[in-house]
Order: structure tokens, then sequence, then C-alpha cells
């Protein structure tokens, strides 16, 4: 069976999006937002984006597992969903180590605030190179303006600064409580130029439980989903961001064609 053709699509940053056009089925409790809530700037909910981002700003250290899915359009049109895990282990201000495995790929990513080194346990290579970044907010810049390289829940980082851009926002609403997994949270929606987006805010802790992103530029309206388990309590050792590659691994230059086949 000859694999399909994608069409490639982009998810903007999420601070540039909104809330997808669904359509709710019947349901016991009608959600808080209403008509009008397309073009309505909710001061609440603007606030909540606010206190969320000040609480990613005070973690120090966190590990972070989500489990999520991606809707990739193929060149018919038709939407295919991909599952994949995504596991974070940072420590402010230069410590970062991700985890991306799926069916189709298996990708480990470390950060010790010189080298980027990004390793691919399945092909057994290995990537290393300097990069001007010295803090993860400038990381998630710079590996893709230098490399390629798209660090997937990145929004983390850009909520976790003071430059969170909630004037552009040109919808925020709150749509009403609501559980994730065990824990009780308020979901927002939020809309801006390109891209809606929804997230699940947990009202003890703040920090974000869901995630969900659609892409309105394309009119296949792909999604984004991700559901967030944190751990902000047991520290991440240094140890973790130091690459020791393997004996037996190959080591080739750190570069991404936009041609290459990135799918192992």
């Amino acid at each position: 069976m000859t694999s399909p053709t994608w069409r490639r699509t982009a998810f903007v940053p999420l601070l540039a999006l909104c809330m997808a056009h669904t359509g709710l089925a019947a349901q016991d409790t009608a959600p808080t937002a209403d008509a009008g809530a397309a073009t309505r700037r909710d001061p609440e909910a603007v606030a909540a984006i606010e206190s969320m981002a000040s609480a990613l700003r005070m973690l120090d250290s966190f590990s972070v597992r989500s489990v999520s899915s991606v809707d990739v359009v193929l060149e018919t049109g038709q939407k295919i969903q991909l599952d994949q895990r995504i596991t974070y282990r940072a420590r402010r201000p230069d410590g970062l180590y991700l985890e991306l495995e799926s069916d189709r790929r298996h990708r480990q990513i470390y950060f010790d605030g010189k080298n980027l080194t990004v390793y691919s346990p399945r092909l057994n290579y290995y990537a290393s190179a300097s990069t001007r970044a010295r803090s993860l907010d400038e990381l998630v810049t710079n590996a893709g303006r230098d490399y390629g390289i798209a660090l997937p829940l990145a929004d983390l980082f850009y909520w976790g600064t003071p430059d969170l851009p909630v004037d552009a926002l040109t919808s925020a609403v709150y749509i009403g409580p609501a559980t994730v997994g065990a824990t009780k949270t308020d979901q927002y929606a939020f809309r801006q130029p390109g891209v809606d987006w929804q997230v699940w805010i947990a009202g003890d802790s703040r920090l974000p439980q869901k995630i969900v992103i659609t892409n309105v530029d394309d009119p296949a309206l792909p999604e984004f989903r991700a559901q967030l388990d944190w751990d902000v309590h047991t520290p991440v050792p240094e140890s973790t961001f130091r690459f020791e590659a393997p004996k037996d691994a190959a080591s080739i230059v750190l570069k991404l064609p936009a041609d290459s086949d990135n799918t192992h």
C-alpha cells in the first residue's frame, strides 16, 4: 500500500488562536457563552489567562506529560488523526528535556543552556550543536529559526513570559466549569486571527489541564488536542538535560532539510 500524500498544514503559535465552530449537541446544562460571544472580550476570561501565565512563570522546576493528537490533512482534503505522547522535564532558566513518541517517530531533545541535541532512539543517531539560546524562552524561538525544530506545546513557554499578547485577542469568553480527569477546571475559549483555541484551567493551581487548537485558515479545520498531567513537586536533576551518546550511536549534522523524511 502506498503512503498517502500529506497536505502541509502549520499551526500558528497558540497565542494567535480562537474557539472552533463545532456546534454543541443537546446537553443538560448550556455553556455560559452566548451567541454574541464571537466578538466579546470578557475581562474575567482575559484575567484567567494572565493568572495562568503567572502560575507558569512561577514554576522553577516541573515535569508535564501529555497524551495528544493532531489532525493531518491529505491532499484529498480528508483529515487523518495522529496520536503522540509528549514528555517535558524542565528547570529554569536553561534546562530542558523533551521526548516525543508516536507510531511513526521517536525523538528526544536535550538543552543544557549551551548545547541543543536531538536523538532518535529508533535510528540510533544524534545531532548536537551550540545554540544562541540561553533560556527556555529563547530556545523556543532559536530552535525553530536556526534548525527548523518545532517544539510541541511550545506555547507553554510563550505563556510563561511577560509578553503574552492579550491585546491581540479578538474574543475571550468563559464557557463554564468542567472536569478534566479528576481535576476541577474552568473552560475558556479565545480567538485571534487564523486560530481558535480553548483551554481548561485548574481552579487551584491555575495550570492548563487541556488544550484544543483549531487552525481556521485551513478549510478542513485541523485540530491539535492535548491533555496535560503536571508534576511540580518532584525535583528535576541537572543530569536530565545532559545527553550521553550510546557507544554505537552515529553522529550527524543538526540540519533538517525541507524535503527530509522525518517519520522515524
